[in-house]
């Protein structure tokens, strides 16, 4: 939901030369009827999946554990890996994304050097070494 967050996501991301298409939502809300293709998304054809979702768990309309809820008892989405990236350091956010069936879960680097890095690292590693179903 933080355009400026969404912005240095997709640049690490082009840094590291990921040519894949990225969408950004810019809430819950928009991202479950993206993921569904429902609403403004009717068009677009469920069927090309995201190989990735980053998630934010604090997001308007839908909070990212509901999202999360939605896409693992979804079978249509269920097996897409999603990365938790969060300001939430508490170990109860932890355990209850896990529970939930995320794929990893990473505490936002509150420094812009270490967020690019960040970024970048889990860029490569999911879109370019990791296999999805």
């Amino acid at each position: 939901d933080n355009i400026d967050e969404a912005r240095l996501t997709v640049r690490a991301l082009a840094a590291e030369q990921i040519t894949n298409d990225i969408y950004w939502v810019k809430d819950g809300q928009e991202a479950r009827d993206f993921l569904l293709a429902k609403g403004q998304y009717t068009s677009r054809d469920s069927r090309e999946s995201p190989k990735l979702i980053l998630l934010d768990l604090e997001l308007p309309n839908i909070t990212g554990l509901e999202l999360v809820k939605i896409i693992k008892s979804n079978p249509d989405t269920q097996t897409i890996p999603v990365v938790v990236l969060t300001s939430y350091s508490e170990n109860q956010y932890l355990h209850e994304c896990y529970r939930l069936g995320v794929n990893s879960y990473i505490v936002k680097p509150v420094s812009f050097q270490q967020f690019l890095k960040m970024a970048k690292k889990i860029g490569y590693y999911w879109m370019s070494i990791n296999q999805t179903a």
